[in-house]
């Protein structure tokens, strides 16, 4: 699953769930700072599950996208567009 959240990551403006490799476009985007989050939706119900101690189960991980800079923060502008790979199996191992 991939949200696209403000700079506090309190608010989602974006969610989408992907099964395979995929081009995700955020159309219509206010300029501001971002942040890009990324769940590893294992049983695909759309949320985030915490473990569970008695079935021995671990929560979910979550990762926020890291641009090739180093930073998770990313900054749009009016009319900016930004292409990024991302390779899950990478974020998550």
């Amino acid at each position: 699953m991939v949200e696209l959240t403000n700079q506090t990551r309190d608010k989602v403006f974006r969610t989408y769930k992907i099964l395979n490799d995929t081009v995700l476009v955020f159309p219509y985007i206010q300029p501001g700072i971002y942040n890009i989050r990324i769940t590893q939706d294992l049983n695909g119900n759309g949320i985030l599950d915490t473990g569970n101690l008695i079935e021995r189960r671990q929560p979910e991980k979550v990762r926020l996208m890291t641009l090739p800079t180093g930073k998770s923060l990313i900054e749009l502008k009016e009319g900016m567009e930004i292409e990024q790979s991302v390779n899950l199996k990478e974020i998550f191992k």
